[in-house]
């Protein structure tokens, strides 16, 4: 097992790696000033295609398919490794409880098991 914080500092680590690459695939002000916010917000979510129909092909489409990609990476590491920090949690705290419930039972019987 890892020591601990190990996992979560990896965590951590990978997050902020993650929102330097997304910060550098923002597309240019001159790109963004041209269209809504809404067709801005529908191109970053998951499964919403009717935004492309709003942007002109090209270099606007190719800036904000870029960043498209990376928002929905990002946001699936985040999933997948926040729920990798919970299995973790999880089996910790599993650890520690049958630990301490194997002591006391040990201990009231007059046994040690576990040093």
């Amino acid at each position: 097992m890892l020591p601990n914080g190990t996992l979560l500092v990896i965590f951590a680590a990978l997050v902020i790696v993650m929102q330097v690459w997304l910060f550098k695939a923002i597309p240019p002000k001159k790109i963004t000033s041209k269209y809504s916010k809404m067709t801005l917000l529908l191109s970053i979510i998951p499964f919403v295609n009717n935004w492309k129909s709003a942007v002109h092909p090209g270099d606007d489409m190719d800036a904000i398919l870029k960043y498209r990609k990376a928002v929905i990476r990002f946001l699936l590491i985040v999933v997948v490794s926040g729920f990798f920090v919970c299995m973790y949690l999880y089996l910790e705290y599993a650890y520690w409880t049958t630990k301490k419930a194997i002591m006391s039972y040990t201990a009231r019987i007059g046994v040690s098991v576990m040093e």
